[in-house]
């Protein structure tokens, strides 16, 4: 019989990841947030769906609370399996170990968020809502949306 028959074959438990604790407690702010964010997808490079979730809605912080909106529960189940390494890496990068967490899925009907300007036409409609002028300019240049 060969040597290998005879062996046993010994799968190692995964060890529990192990993280440097953060004592420090600066000030948290969406900028400081929006920044951390990003630089952990530029960092850890997540799948596309954590990458395109953790910046498609605005975080809300209370506190020491961050709330991060996700569109549908797919987000929400990869996020949640991210969750201590996110919240660690987060942590760190935000110098503050009080920091919590949570991850909802967004609710337009009880969440308010600024609406995104992606076309030409809504970006158009909006300055034209800050000032009325801009069709007028349009009007009198003979200027057209390309």
């Amino acid at each position: 019989m060969s040597e290998l028959g005879n062996r046993s074959v010994v799968k190692e438990k995964a060890q529990p990841a192990e993280y440097e604790r953060v004592v420090s407690r600066e000030p948290v702010d969406e900028g400081k947030v929006v920044a951390a964010i990003r630089r952990y997808i530029t960092e850890y490079k997540p799948d596309n769906i954590i990458g395109v979730a953790l910046v498609a809605h605005r975080p809300v912080i209370a506190g020491e609370q961050i709330t991060l909106f996700v569109d549908n529960q797919i987000q929400l189940d990869n996020l949640n399996a991210i969750r201590m390494h996110f919240h660690h890496a987060l942590m760190r990068m935000l110098n503050n170990g009080a920091v919590t967490v949570e991850f909802q899925i967004f609710d337009s009907k009880t969440t308010v968020e600024e609406k995104k300007l992606y076309t030409r036409e809504e970006k158009y409609r909006h300055f034209v809502e800050l000032n009325p002028v801009v069709e007028d300019l349009k009007r009198i240049f003979g200027l057209e949306l390309e």
